[in-house]
């Protein structure tokens, strides 16, 4: 059903096994990209349809963040990111996943949506237009 999502978890999961692992640390990050990509393309998918469930996107969305602003520890190029082109890749994500939740907010009942806390309980919280 969310199988970008689901990709984009096991994306997480394979850099954490990096950060691990230090002696396979180049497979477990080659593993994760493999991942990212796949969550990436269902993602977009995802967001070319007519598909209204924001809720997976956005979760696929946040995942993506992590890796993006965790996977330059992992490389091994000679040419590494610059620290602006970085920045600003993880600006356009977030800017990506702020019109996601946008959407999110304005699907539910007025301005305000349901979020789940640490400790499980729901708290509800209202997104203010401003």
């Amino acid at each position: 059903m969310h199988e970008y999502v689901i990709d984009g978890l096991l994306a997480v999961t394979a850099l954490h096994m990096a950060s691990l692992k230090a002696e396979e640390s180049s497979y477990w990050f080659k593993v994760s990209l493999t991942y990212q990509s796949r969550a990436t393309v269902g993602l977009r998918q995802t967001l070319d349809s007519t598909s209204r469930d924001f809720q997976a996107a956005f979760a696929a969305s946040a995942l993506i963040v992590v890796m993006v602003k965790a996977s330059p520890i992992f490389r091994k190029d000679e040419n590494p990111t610059s620290l602006l082109q970085e920045v600003m890749t993880i600006r356009s994500i977030l800017k990506g996943c702020e019109v996601i939740f946008s959407h999110i907010a304005h699907t539910k009942e007025g301005d305000s949506i349901s979020l789940i806390r640490r400790d499980g309980m729901h708290e509800k919280v209202t997104i203010s237009e401003g």
